[in-house]
Formats: structure tokens, sequence, C-alpha cells
């Protein structure tokens, strides 16, 4: 008697909910550990908008870079944040001449995001762009962003009198 290793008819079907249950596992991983990449493979840092009231304070984690390699721009709808971060390996073979004993680094294992960066942060309301204050400490950057004024509604009443000075395209 021969015995046949039992397949069922959708395994096909399960294998695919796997590898689709994998794709969300790690879209939802990457989003919680700040490992998020846009469309052109950059890595995007985390981010942490607040409410403050008459101001937002925005903060990002970029752990590693040099504050100096950091691009900050605002306008009065978005902050723009860009950068590089350069592996040590790459820092270490700018800086000295490599001899013969020396090998690259072979990297068993990395999750370190190296290369450029870029966020682009739209704001929920317009921002006062040539008053915003900035830190950068231990890799985190702060930026105090204060709200703009709400322009006021001013609301015009019309007496008989205006009206009868309209055209009459406008009266309608």
């Amino acid at each position: 008697m021969n015995i046949i290793r039992f397949q069922p008819i959708f395994s096909e079907m399960e294998t695919l909910r796997r590898q689709v249950d994998q794709i969300f596992d790690d879209l939802v991983t990457n989003s919680h550990n700040g490992n998020q990449r846009d469309s052109l493979g950059y890595w995007k840092p985390a981010i942490e908008l607040q409410d403050h009231g008459s101001q937002y304070l925005l903060r990002a984690i970029l752990p590693g870079i040099d504050g100096q390699d950091l691009d900050i721009q605002v306008t009065k709808d978005a902050v723009v944040i860009s950068g590089e971060i350069r592996s040590s390996q790459s820092v270490s073979s700018e800086t000295s001449e490599t001899t013969e004993s020396e090998q690259p680094r072979k990297y068993i294992h990395s999750e370190f995001n190296y290369g450029k960066f870029q966020r682009v942060i739209p704001l929920p309301s317009s921002v006062v762009n040539d008053q915003v204050g900035a830190k950068f400490e231990q890799g985190i950057l702060t930026l105090t962003l204060p709200k703009q004024e709400a322009q006021q509604v001013v609301k015009i009443k019309l007496g008989a009198q205006d009206v009868a000075n309209l055209p009459e395209a406008e009266k309608n």
C-alpha cells in the first residue's frame, strides 16, 4: 500500500493568505518602529506632532545623524525634513585610507537606516514660518511652530441705499 501525503485543495490559497498576512505584519511593524520607506525607497524618520494651543510642537527621531547634515524647510502649510545618514563604514573609508590588511565590513544583519531620507509633514493650520524655534539634542529634532492667527470674518450689511447703487447683475 502506498502512502500519499494529503494536500488540501486550497493549499495555494493558504500560502497566499500567509504571504499577505506577512506583508501586513511588516507594514504594521515598520510603521511603529520608525522604519517606514516612501515610494522612492527613502526611509522616513518617526515624528510626533502636538497641538499646544498657540503653537505646534513637532519632534522627529533622527538617531546617528549630525545636525549639520539636516535640511529643514518650513512653509506656512508644511515642514520638510531631509538629510543623509552615512554608515560608519562609509564615514571611515572617506576619512582614512584603507590599508591592504583592512577588509570592508560584511554585515550579517542590520536594521539600521542609512542613506538619504525625507519627511514631509503637512500641518493642520498655517504657521508663522519665520518665527520657528529649533533644537537638536541626542538625536531628537524639536521644532516649535507658532500658529498664524485666524483671519477674522467680517460681515458687511448693505442698506437699501447701497443696494440701489449696485449694477443690475449684482442685485440678484
